[in-house]
């Protein structure tokens, strides 16, 4: 037998076959894309978010050396004129450009591990293994559940990940803990594992894997002494065996009990969430059903009911985003019309979570007009399942002062309140 380098090995053995779905089309077989909701043309399958992936510490230029090499392929493409569609696992194909680059910083890392051990090549380490869990991160992009090609991307995010949490100060471990729909995953940092500190559970959405969030950690919630517990939705990431429905906290819920019976070094007393998106509708859940445990809340952009009930507002969902929700609840995009009725079951004022209880747990609410799925009406209706509530109105103009001024003050907020 012919030794395979090791730095090929992993291209080997997990290059996919001809025969496994290409990206756009799992959980999605409709012919076409739609167009934007600007009526231009869709030229790309994927959301392309690089003013975000810049905030988590990509290199900007190097995700554009990847975006330029993917549109510039004259590659196969199993959709004409849709630019990350490119098939073969091989150059401009989606998966193999980022995880090539993910490898390429890797590398780079183990290298500072290999030498001489200082503060500065531990630095160099943790940012290169940051790197390459976030380049794995967008290879997996978005995270469909079936997606062959993506699934080795996304287990070397795992792997890249701890190591990256290794170079972090404090303590990090992943826990498992039992749901009644199977054994879910969590990944928990705290600044000091010998003290008892307060803690937030993050309730992520359906486009950010859990591993997504270290750097909030690192630059926001490690300085003030709170420990994070991150976990990815039912059917998404390292909980993709827990299928969604209407229970959408259940994933959160047995990692809460987990901390409450096995996590000493976080406070059970001083438990708080911070939920986006999506995750505002796991978060209400368990703020209601677990109001004892827990301290404070903080929502941003909820979405937790009139894009379900609303037919018009549902059809301004991206293709990637049709694809993503159906993904989760085992469906096809394909059926739209047929499927919309099915989602309102994730209706928050459908199913009555917002009709009889209130509670007093503090609240923050932040929202923004003009947000096309993510609407007002959804932030007043959260606000008001809390006495003792408020909303702030997210103004900030470009990407990265909305990043920065938002967490700097939903941190501020529930630092106060843990």
């Amino acid at each position: 037998m012919t030794e395979i380098p090791s730095e090929n090995l992993s291209e080997v053995l997990f290059k996919p076959h001809r025969s496994s779905l290409e990206t756009s089309y799992i959980s999605n077989s409709v012919e076409t894309l739609l167009p934007k909701t600007d009526g231009t043309p869709r030229r790309w399958y994927r959301e392309i978010e690089r003013d975000y992936w810049g905030w988590m510490g990509l290199d900007i230029l190097e995700i554009q050396k990847v975006l330029s090499d993917i549109s510039g392929s004259e590659n196969g493409r199993t959709r004409e004129g849709i630019l990350d569609t490119v098939y073969e696992y091989g150059p401009g194909n989606w998966v193999y450009e980022f995880s090539m680059l993910a490898e390429k910083h890797a590398k780079i890392a183990k290298s500072c591990e290999d030498a001489p051990d200082s503060p500065e090549r531990r630095e160099e380490a943790f940012i290169h293994f940051r790197r390459a869990y976030l380049c794995y991160a967008l290879a997996s992009y978005p995270h469909l559940k079936g997606d062959e090609m993506a699934s080795h991307a996304l287990m070397m995010n795992h792997v890249n990940y701890k190591k990256a949490a290794s170079y972090q100060d404090g303590f990090f471990e992943i826990v498992k803990f039992k749901t009644e729909s199977g054994v879910g995953t969590a990944y928990i940092h705290t600044p000091d594992k010998t003290k008892c500190l307060p803690g937030v559970i993050i309730c992520g959405n359906y486009v950010s894997l859990a591993t997504e969030y270290l750097r909030f950690y690192r630059e926001y919630l490690y300085p003030r002494g709170i420990a994070m517990v991150t976990l990815d939705l039912p059917g998404m990431g390292m909980n993709s065996n827990i299928v969604l429905d209407a229970n959408t906290s259940i994933l959160h819920e047995g990692v809460l009990n987990y901390i409450k019976e096995n996590v000493p070094y976080i406070n059970r007393g001083r438990i708080g969430l911070i939920a986006l998106n999506f995750g505002c509708h796991c978060a209400l859940r368990l703020m209601l059903s677990h109001n004892s445990d827990i301290r404070a809340v903080c929502m941003v952009a909820p979405i937790i009911n009139d894009v379900f009930l609303d037919v018009e507002m549902l059809k301004l969902a991206s293709p990637m985003q049709r694809a993503g929700l159906c993904n989760r609840i085992g469906a096809d995009a394909k059926d739209w019309e047929n499927l919309i009725p099915r989602l309102q079951v994730f209706s928050a004022k459908r199913s009555g979570l917002l009709t009889g209880m209130k509670v007093d747990t503090p609240l923050l609410v932040m929202g923004a007009s003009g947000d096309t799925i993510c609407s007002v009406n959804d932030a007043m209706m959260v606000k008001s399942v809390s006495t003792n509530s408020e909303y702030l109105e997210m103004k900030e103009k470009t990407a990265f002062s909305l990043y920065t001024n938002v967490l700097s003050q939903l941190t501020d907020w529930i630092e106060e309140r843990l």
